[in-house]
């Protein structure tokens, strides 16, 4: 009974590093009371703990909470940051650095079910989560989850090999296979398929079918290029990366024939405004009429209705690719270089009827001007490829959330193991 106290001890100081304790004076007063507040207020619920420790899991946890379909079920989350997410749900207590739901689970792991997106053992920005997934199932927490955050690429798919949690919630059938054929063989962690949650936003733009395109149809016939990138992150550990940024989004502009093309850019939502990249290098001859650049923050319109109406998708080293191939769009996968950030893209080669690998100039400007390829003969029309759909987010239904849902739910009633 020592022992197991003096381990609980220890794991509310760790846990409670993540709080705001701005004065040390009232330290000890705060942690003795948080304690009894828990033991008085959660004692005996039941309760499903979101863990935000980054804001790349923002976007899945507002998905998740647009739709609750228990709500008898407490919920809670705790953001290791201050300025952690902003849900709008009555149902969802929300502690941003306010650890009193960690001291509940450490308290009573029998009631908790941990919900997280980054705790790969294997990766040093999910170091955060990954440590307090570990410490709450070495308590006795059982019932820990992640859900599949990134894309197909082999180096996000082995982290959910290493993920602290014991149940992994994956987006299609691609991801499992992989991870089935990278597994080691005492791997005792159990997947359950459910499909993007994002991907019921794609559904619902599919539905619609009413967006105001950005340049004027009655009298510019000009097919659309859409380029989805970003320029803060593929080339940081190649010398003098702002040069290669530059260089390469100079490289796509200085290829479009502009008598061919619209050209839409839509920056990603980490990329820097200051400076703008993609502004600053937008070639003499491009006018106006000819582009639309979409800033990071700008969710109108959604990337999805972008790739929905556009005919060629230009893009890196990216999950829109996958989208795009979902609906059945010309990719190109540009890089400067063929051992870059677009080789762990190489699974893509099995779409080889929609997707084209370019590395220089030259060939990005032959692929745009004269290919088969990207021929006006060849305009894409938007219909679903249901193998990419069934790869990459098991169904293109707009119930991936729902399935989420149901998943979570069960496995904190302890209807699955």
């Amino acid at each position: 009974m020592k022992t197991k106290l003096i381990k609980k001890t220890e794991a509310l100081k760790f846990i409670l590093r993540y709080d705001n304790l701005t004065n040390k004076k009232f330290y000890k007063i705060r942690f003795i009371t948080k304690i009894i507040l828990n033991i008085i207020k959660i004692k005996n619920k039941s309760t499903i703990l979101f863990i935000h420790t980054s804001k790349a899991e923002e976007r899945i946890f507002k998905q998740l909470f647009q739709k609750d379909t228990n709500p008898n079920i407490p919920k809670s989350l705790f953001s290791t940051e201050l300025n952690g997410p902003d849900i709008k749900n009555n149902d969802v207590k929300i502690y941003k650095k306010n650890t009193s739901p960690l001291i509940a689970a450490i308290l009573y792991p029998e009631n908790i079910t941990t919900v997280i997106c980054l705790d790969h053992q294997n990766q040093n920005a999910h170091k955060n989560g990954s440590e307090l997934i570990l410490l709450l199932t070495k308590l006795g927490v059982k019932k820990t989850i992640c859900l599949q955050h990134g894309g197909s690429m082999t180096d996000n798919l082995i982290g959910h090999i290493y993920s602290s949690s014991k149940f992994n919630i994956l987006w299609g059938e691609y991801h499992l296979k992989k991870i089935k054929e990278l597994s080691f063989s005492n791997n005792n962690k159990f997947y359950y398929l459910s499909g993007n949650p994002l991907h019921d936003t794609l559904y619902k733009s599919i539905q619609k079918k009413n967006l105001k395109t950005l340049k004027n149809q009655s009298t510019d016939k000009r097919r659309v290029i859409l380029i989805a990138t970003c320029l803060h992150t593929e080339y940081k550990n190649y010398p003098n990366p702002n040069k290669l940024y530059a260089k390469y989004i100079r490289s796509i502009y200085e290829s479009i024939d502009l008598s061919e093309y619209f050209v839409i850019i839509k920056m990603h939502p980490n990329d820097s405004i200051s400076p703008n990249l993609y502004l600053q290098n937008i070639p003499d001859f491009f006018t106006n009429n000819d582009y639309k650049c979409i800033g990071p923050n700008s969710n109108t319109p959604s990337i999805y209705d972008l790739i929905l109406n556009c005919d060629i998708l230009i893009s890196r080293a990216s999950t829109v690719i996958e989208e795009g191939l979902i609906l059945n769009k010309k990719c190109i996968i540009f890089d400067l270089f063929k051992n870059g950030p677009s080789k762990h893209l190489d699974f893509l080669k099995l779409y080889a009827e929609n997707v084209r690998f370019c590395y220089t100039k030259k060939s990005l400007k032959q692929l745009l001007i004269n290919d088969t390829f990207t021929s006006r003969k060849n305009k894409c029309k938007t219909t679903i490829n249901e193998k990419a759909a069934r790869d990459f987010t098991l169904k293109l239904d707009g119930q991936s959330t729902n399935r989420i849902w149901d998943i979570i739910i069960k496995i904190h009633n302890n209807e699955l193991n």
